[in-house]
């Protein structure tokens, strides 16, 4: 058994810090917007990494879209990404190792994404790691990352207090919700620079390098 002071539970983001999912959603974002004939812009693609797919939407088209095409565009990404992930799931080095290590030592886990329920049970059951969570919060009906209501939610579900819980974000919007849950941070640059993800309390290019004495120095404070 490890001490691991203050920490109660563990929350993990999903794509780019369970799941290297990031090349298949730009893909299928990609094919959708050309179905739709609409613009693709690379780099606000790049930076709505991790953001719920109507806002990725909105951050991607200048002009006003009725609900109705809005629905369309979000469904038929859903679809061919939810098509494409199956084959294509792949967990991150250091992922599985921590996943036992917080089970083993009683701290409770769960996923905090702004993807949709679908999604996130497609990937956890690809990569055979549902039995691991606690629970599982998706994005649909709540505020986008950088807002903080999803990990306020999953702290309410998971009955902890906000100071005892650990979140694994791999982006800046995940990292300012975190923060702003009152949670302490650990960010993995799998899909953005370090030097863009300064807000968290610790910085790693994955889990593979995370200590034991890591995280209990962030719940010694």
């Amino acid at each position: 058994m490890v001490n691991f002071k203050r920490l109660k539970a563990v929350i993990w983001d999903m794509d780019g810090v369970l799941v290297n999912s990031e090349a298949t959603h730009q893909e299928t974002w990609r094919a959708t917007f050309e179905k739709f004939n609409l613009p693709i812009h690379p780099e606000r693609l790049k930076r709505s990494f991790g953001m719920t797919s109507e806002m990725v939407v909105k951050m991607m088209v200048d002009a006003p879209l009725s609900e109705e095409t809005l629905t369309a565009i979000t469904q038929e990404k859903s679809r061919s990404f939810q098509q494409a992930i199956k084959d294509k799931a792949v967990i991150f080095p250091g992922v599985l190792g921590w996943l036992e290590t917080f089970k083993r030592n009683h701290i409770r886990q769960a996923v905090a994404s702004s993807g949709r329920a679908e999604n996130i049970r497609i990937i956890l059951e690809s990569l055979a790691i549902t039995d691991f969570f606690d629970v599982i919060v998706d994005g649909e009906g709540l505020p986008s990352k950088p807002e903080p209501f999803i990990f306020h939610k999953t702290a309410d579900l998971l009955d902890v207090n906000p100071l005892h819980c650990l979140v694994i974000e791999d982006s800046a919007a995940g990292i300012t919700a975190a923060k702003a849950a009152g949670m302490v941070c650990v960010a993995v640059a799998t899909t953005s620079p370090a030097d863009q993800l300064k807000e968290a309390d610790h910085v790693i290019d994955n889990l593979a390098q995370l200590m034991n004495q890591d995280v209990q120095a962030l719940f010694s404070r």
